[in-house]
């Protein structure tokens, strides 16, 4: 190494001119690494001809720039020169334990010698006339794409359980080989060298890379875009062409499947690849488009440049101030690509935490915990390493004994007002309103009605009722609403009135049956009458005399029949003749004797129940009848009905009922009788105030509370949020309770 810092001579320069300022594009061509530089850091650069010393250097830049730097800072700009490998005598170094575990490199290979090999073949893609026909059925294949896009799935768990898996993995790989060498050609087209390709890890998720540093020494702006777009625009092509293969093969084909997730896959890695929150395609097409390579890095040294010196008071020891369009980009993408990565680490973190910890408990936490620690690594070393320059900076002047005593006092103070100040507890969630009484009338099928009533509160009661309307079609039954919504009743106003001609039909048929029926019960129980006993008597005399005549006419005939001197017929005729008379004679006499004996106990329970029976169809039916006219029971306004068949809806709404529902870890500081504040949805600058009447625990914890309604803007089955006040406590006691709430559970089980 030379005894002072020297810049190598065969650097490769290039030079071009952004909004009126010279930026300096410089690589070495032993590392393949480059930087940009403006017009004083590339002055520095020059400095360094291993016949200067840092302090001499500064003193010429001082003279030349009148800008402060110190020998310090010159000897560090040429430590990070030497570490990237643009000094003579020193090697670049390779930070292995540096590496992130967000980025990191699976294998790398040289492609150049494959590439002037085939270019030569693949050229003619790159011509205008491919370009323009593949562009062409690019759009073609888009709109196939958007007609059909419901068909796609765009979660990546619908595609792993719906897909083969190692088919979706084939897929992606080829899409990504096509998509590198697409950019690694465009790069020879222009002349440029490609000498590293190979495969990524990137927030865990794999991808393939190709080094095309060369591209930022095109003097063509053009050309560098091309460089950086021909690989999207490789893909959107390869996603058009699936796509229609898919939409020509038949559906349930294994080529139609490929084909199928070969194009959403192609449509996901295209949206990833376009992010410009992460150093993939998309965040390289806008760095070049804002001409300022590394822009993550520099926007997020910007940040923390701003933070160091604005709010701990540090100096700012950049070599050069970005100008005023760069310092709008870097607190824009910074702040940006900041944001999007924290929530990817978040989530990252929040899924693997839950994966551990469901599988394995606390080991599985603790496990968790050592491999962020190894992930993050690089971060965390980067983090601590920074506010550990910050404080040696600072901690002279921090330290001096009135700002510790000035610092103690501080804390005292803010420990005391958290003990002493008293802040209101609450818990809240989305609330529903429901009407305190409610009684609505439902039709239930074409030949009933349901009334149904309901009152809140501490205590629900619920009252259930059925009318009849009709069984026949010929019945004629006209239902008549004497209300329409937004009517205000009293209790007792007519609500609704049924006419039906059925069931006045039906009540005047039972009571004619009930009445013959306690007549029959009436006959069965009574004694028999004397002329009925005389009637039978002299019936019993006939029926005798018929029975005498029979028997003598018999036993002449039978006389007459041993000699044969009559026919066979006339001796059959005489039998049958005997035959009826005793059976008649019998029947009198039978009859005689049941008119004179008591009814069975079974006939009158028969009849009995028989009566009763009609006496509850009769019951029934003037009930029916009576409830024709449905009244109010209680003052309220008719709302519009929630359900199809309801014919109407009585709300009394002078004051509601509200349904909060809370979490179940707040049930400790919960209590009935607590003030609750309610806005809806409907009116959401409108404050509603109300009380607590109890609390339930089925399915899940809520709150029932009692709202007034003052100003009549609240109607049942509004929505909106509410809170309900828990009491006030310390700021020290809220804070604790809410980290210990933070924690889940199954946490506290494993200790």
């Amino acid at each position: 190494m030379a005894e002072y810092p020297k810049r190598k001579s065969n650097l490769l320069i290039q030079v071009e001119k952004v909004e009126g300022i010279d930026y300096y594009t410089v690589k070495s061509p032993d590392t393949g690494k480059f930087i940009r530089l403006r017009e004083p850091e590339y002055y520095l650069i020059n400095l360094l001809d291993g016949n200067r010393t840092p302090e001499e250097a500064a003193e010429d830049f001082v003279r030349t720039f009148n800008t402060v730097i110190t020998g310090e800072a010159i000897s560090q700009f040429a430590k990070q020169l030497g570490q990237l490998g643009f000094l003579e005598g020193v090697e670049a170094t390779r930070k292995e334990s540096g590496k992130s575990a967000l980025f990191i490199k699976l294998k790398a290979f040289d492609p150049d010698n494959f590439l002037n090999r085939w270019y030569p073949r693949l050229g003619w893609l790159f011509s205008p006339v491919s370009v323009f026909l593949l562009s062409l059925f690019t759009i073609v294949g888009m709109i196939v794409f958007f007609a059909n896009i419901r068909e796609f799935p765009f979660s990546l768990m619908t595609i792993f359980s719906a897909a083969d898996l190692v088919s979706i993995i084939a897929s992606l790989f080829v899409i990504t080989v096509i998509h590198e060498y697409a950019h690694a050609f465009a790069c020879k087209r222009y002349g440029g060298d490609v000498h590293e390709m190979g495969f990524l890890l990137i927030y865990f998720q794999p991808a393939f890379f190709c080094n095309l540093s060369d591209a930022y020494l095109f003097p063509n702006k053009r050309q560098r875009f091309v460089v950086m777009f021909a690989g999207i625009f490789f893909q959107l092509f390869l996603w058009a062409l699936f796509t229609v293969l898919w939409r020509m093969t038949i559906e349930g084909y294994p080529l139609n499947r490929i084909f199928y997730w070969t194009s959403a896959v192609c449509f996901a890695t295209l949206v990833f690849n376009l992010n410009p929150a992460i150093k993939l395609d998309g965040y390289y097409l806008l760095a070049d488009y804002l001409q300022i390579p590394n822009l993550r890095q520099k926007s997020f040294n910007y940040i923390w440049t701003r933070i160091k010196v604005n709010l701990f008071g540090c100096r700012d020891d950049s070599l050069v101030q970005p100008s005023n369009r760069e310092r709008k980009i870097y607190r824009r993408y910074g702040a940006f690509a900041l944001l999007y990565s924290s929530l990817l680490i978040v989530f990252i973190v929040y899924r693997g935490g839950q994966f551990f910890v469901e599988h394995w408990a606390g080991f599985g936490f603790l496990l968790f915990l050592a491999l962020v620690f190894l992930i993050f690594k690089r971060l965390i070393k980067t983090s601590g390493s920074r506010i550990m320059d910050v404080w040696r900076e600072r901690k002279v002047d921090w330290m001096k004994p009135k700002r510790v005593v000035a610092y103690g006092v501080a804390l005292v103070i803010i420990l005391a007002l958290a003990i002493l100040i008293k802040i209101e507890q609450t818990s809240g969630g989305e609330a529903r309103l429901v009407a305190a009484e409610s009684f609505v009338i439902t039709r239930i099928g074409p030949s009933s009605l349901e009334s149904s009533y309901f009152r809140g509160g501490i205590v629900e009661e619920s009252v259930s009722k059925l009318f009849q309307l009709s069984q026949s079609d010929n019945a004629v039954t006209q239902i008549r609403p004497n209300v329409s919504v937004g009517e205000a009743v009293a209790a007792g106003d007519t609500l609704l009135v049924i006419n039906s001609t059925l069931n006045r039909g039906l009540l005047a048929e039972a009571a004619s049956d009930l009445k013959k029926a306690e007549a029959d019960r009436r006959l069965l129980l009574s004694d028999p009458k004397v002329e009925a006993v005389a009637t039978k008597r002299s019936e019993i005399k006939e029926a005798e005399a018929v029975y005498e005549a029979a028997r003598k006419e018999l036993n002449r005939v039978k006389e007459l029949h041993n000699p044969q001197l009559i026919s066979e017929d006339e001796f059959e005729r005489a039998s049958a003749s005997f035959n009826v008379a005793t059976s008649v004679w019998n029947s009198r006499k039978s009859e005689l004797k049941l008119l004179r004996s008591a009814p069975k106990a079974e006939e009158v329970e028969k009849i009995d129940a028989e009566i009763e029976k009609l006496r509850s169809r009769v019951a029934y039916l003037d009930e029916q009848l009576n409830a024709s006219v449905i009244l109010s029971p209680f003052a309220g306004i008719i709302v519009g009905a929630s359900n199809s068949n309801d014919i109407l809806h009585l709300a009394r709404t002078d004051s509601l009922v509200v349904e909060v529902k809370l979490d179940e870890a707040d049930l400790d500081i919960l209590s009935p009788g607590s003030d609750i504040q309610l806005r809806v949805h409907a009116f959401p600058s409108i404050k509603n105030y109300g009380k607590v009447i109890k609390l339930k625990l089925s399915p899940s914890l809520m709150a029932v509370a009692s709202v007034a309604n003052s100003s009549n803007t609240l109607l049942p089955e509004m929505t909106g949020y509410a809170k309900v006040s828990c009491g006030k406590v310390s700021l020290a006691s809220l804070s604790m309770r809410k980290v210990t709430r933070f924690f889940r559970l199954e946490f506290w089980s494993w200790f």
